[in-house]
């Protein structure tokens, strides 16, 4: 069993804790905080990015993922930067999205907030899930405000904007990079984001 580390001790998603959604369409989803040793999973996940979507997330073309960057995304301190991942019991041994927020500045209340979904599972609610989940692990670390640079082409995060604040509108524009500046979701926020994809919920401590 894996011991709960003293970065996330006292909080109710730790490293210890897991819950499985399952989605509209029958799929079942595992959601945990991600660790160094998913480092395999994590790739096999990169795989499944197309080119446009890995521009889409990176801003770069991104043929293969760096090993510097790698380290970076894997080793979260569980406090200022924190990480969700979600597996399909079909293909355990795959991530297949991840959620994840870095605290802008040391002790304050905001955190730049990125999603990635492999694209066989997107437009299915994936995303959503984890923004609800991310956004308690955030509000439980004092972080009350996300940043999300998205690209202006990037139709389906803008769309996760939108699901967060429909009246969501970028407070700065940099060419084709639009910044949103959200509330962290909570209480009927998370629910509703969970909702709409849910036809049955269990968490596991």
């Amino acid at each position: 069993m894996l011991q709960i580390g003293s970065d996330t001790e006292g909080f109710r998603i730790d490293r210890a804790w897991a819950c499985v959604h399952c989605l509209a369409d029958g799929t079942e989803v595992t959601i945990r905080m991600l660790r160094p040793g998913d480092r395999e999973s994590f790739l096999a996940g990169f795989e499944g990015l197309s080119r446009e979507s890995r521009y889409l997330r990176f801003f770069t073309a991104m043929p293969r993922l760096p090993d510097s960057v790698l380290q970076r995304l894997l080793n979260t301190d569980g406090m200022d930067h924190a990480a969700l991942a979600a597996w399909c019991r079909t293909s355990a041994d795959t991530i297949v999205a991840v959620a994840r927020f870095i605290r802008l500045r040391k002790g304050g209340d905001a955190a730049d907030v990125a999603v990635a979904v492999v694209d066989h599972m997107q437009r299915r609610g994936i995303g959503r899930l984890l923004l609800a989940h991310l956004g308690e692990a955030a509000r439980e670390r004092g972080i009350r405000r996300f940043r999300a640079e998205v690209l202006r082409a990037n139709h389906a995060v803008r769309a996760l904007v939108r699901d967060l604040d429909a009246n969501a509108l970028p407070v700065a524009v940099d060419g084709s990079i639009a910044v949103y500046d959200l509330d962290v979701p909570a209480g009927d926020a998370c629910h509703r984001l969970c909702t709409p994809d849910r036809s049955w919920y269990a968490e596991r401590q």
